[in-house]
């Protein structure tokens, strides 16, 4: 495994541990000095380091003498019975159990997201056969001629791919997001006469710049869902906008009932 970043502390693990015990009943302070740096570095370097003191000393920026001092120390510690730390010596390598369960979960979990991406490639490579509900007919829209809207999945354009805000629902669950996505463009785009790809751009636009495109090549349950939320909140600002407040009402009627000649003046 390659080096990592990631670095779990376990406060109480370090604080009931025999090197930290050791080190303060004998007053051997460069002791747990020495075994946080290697727990430290043995996380950065993938689990093992050599057992090397000079090699060790530019590692851990101690003093190599030091270093040989504590290594058998640490060794004898990692394997007495009932306690936990200390730094195993083999194969003139040093590791350390914990270390070495932390990065092995990791290196999992990192193939197992690595095969989940591969998988989900495939099915976007190889399709999945989409087709209307057989108990209604797709939806479509009539766009007037002043406004003309396309419809995304349709276009030429490549959509972002969805593993960039990753998070995948259960198996189908974005093939369905995609067309309830795909009816409420065409009704919000016939209801207020906007383009149907301009609609597309504005509600799924992320902080980094990035769009949907095409609704089909999307399969990102978070971002469809979002853009959906989105365009909801979209159609209604403009219902509400349109709906007069109860006070510019009552100036419409003012400027009716004048026109009309039933205004009285008031006193």
């Amino acid at each position: 495994m390659g080096k990592t970043h990631i670095q779990r502390w376990a406060p109480q693990d370090w604080r009931t541990s025999r090197v930290r015990a050791r080190s303060a009943m004998t007053g051997d302070y460069m002791l747990r000095l020495v075994y946080l740096e290697s727990l430290s570095a043995l996380y950065e370097a993938g689990g093992y380091l050599p057992a090397d003191p000079d090699l060790l000393a530019d590692e851990l920026l101690l003093p190599a003498g030091e270093i040989a001092r504590c290594l058998p120390i640490l060794d004898a510690l990692a394997r007495s019975r009932g306690g936990r730390g200390g730094l195993l010596i083999e194969d003139d390598r040093i590791s350390n159990p914990r270390v070495s369960a932390d990065l092995a979960e990791e290196q999992a979990y990192r193939d197992g997201q690595a095969e989940h991406g591969r998988q989900s490639g495939r099915v976007r490579r190889e399709g999945s056969p989409k087709g209307p509900s057989r108990d209604r007919e797709p939806a479509t829209t009539t766009t007037p001629a002043s406004t003309p809207a396309t419809t995304p999945a349709t276009t030429g354009a490549s959509g972002s791919p969805g593993s960039e805000l990753a998070r995948f629902g259960e198996p189908g669950e974005a093939e369905g997001l995609q067309a309830e996505l795909g009816r409420l463009l065409a009704e919000v785009s016939a209801e207020l006469g906007i383009p149907q790809d301009e609609l597309l751009s504005e509600a799924s636009r992320t902080p980094g710049g990035k769009e949907i495109q095409n609704i089909a090549s999307c399969s990102s349950v978070s971002w469809l869902r979002t853009t959906t939320s989105r365009l909801l909140a979209r159609r209604s600002r403009a219902r509400a906008e349109k709906q007069p407040t109860p006070a510019a009402q009552r100036s419409v009627d003012r400027v009716k009932a004048l026109i009309s000649g039933g205004l009285k003046d008031e006193q």
